[in-house]
């Protein structure tokens, strides 16, 4: 089945927001995959592979390497296209990159486990967003 991503309004802004440590996700939780703006961080680090031929996905990758990242070779295994807005399941926090600061201020280099359909892939806090469950 072939799932449509929807397409950017020109006008969204990208969402770029500092953590707290009440910010950190847990297994069981449910997240939104946020590409739109987000190849990169505001400090100009690649969070994943390059959009296919449409702005709202990008591909995220089974694993990132976080003994190296920041590198030029960070991001391994089989990638896959992931539209903006996809729901995820967390399923482990894997780490911060070991040449990240451990300030709350770059938990959005915190990398996490989580599964899309039937699909594993890594991606950092930047590009998950919480999906409340209260009204």
């Amino acid at each position: 089945m072939e799932f449509a991503c929807p397409q950017r309004n020109k006008n969204e802004r990208p969402t770029y927001f500092c953590m707290s440590n009440n910010d950190q996700l847990l297994p069981g939780e449910l997240v939104s995959i946020q590409t739109l703006d987000l190849k990169y961080s505001d400090d100009g680090l690649a969070l994943c592979g390059a959009p296919d031929n449409n702005s709202s996905e990008m591909k995220f990758f089974e694993q990132i390497d976080v003994t190296s990242y920041p590198s030029c070779s960070d991001f391994y295994g089989k990638s896959y296209s992931i539209c903006h807005g996809e729901v995820a399941l967390v399923s482990r926090y894997v780490g911060r990159p070991f040449r990240i600061s451990k300030s709350n201020l770059q938990a959005k280099y915190d990398v996490y486990e989580v599964i899309v359909g039937k699909k594993s892939i890594q991606a950092f806090r930047q590009n998950l967003k919480r999906i409340s469950t209260k009204d």
